[in-house]
């Protein structure tokens, strides 16, 4: 990866960080097994079913 790429995936982890908390929780179904646990995207969505529901139909 060049400079260029790692400043995209600061931005890109700044993005996820930043609109966790209006996603639900991904089913642990939905998740691969034996993802690290440095890859937090995965376990960070924390919104409730109703508020990421609210969410989406607000960015429609």
């Amino acid at each position: 990866m060049d400079e260029g790429d790692i400043e995209l995936v600061a931005e890109i982890d700044d993005v996820l960080r930043d609109h966790a908390d209006e996603v639900a929780p991904l089913p642990k179904s939905a998740i691969p097994i034996g993802i690290p646990e440095s890859h937090w995207w995965w376990w960070a969505p924390s919104a409730s079913a109703a508020y990421a529901e609210h969410v989406r139909q607000i960015l429609e």
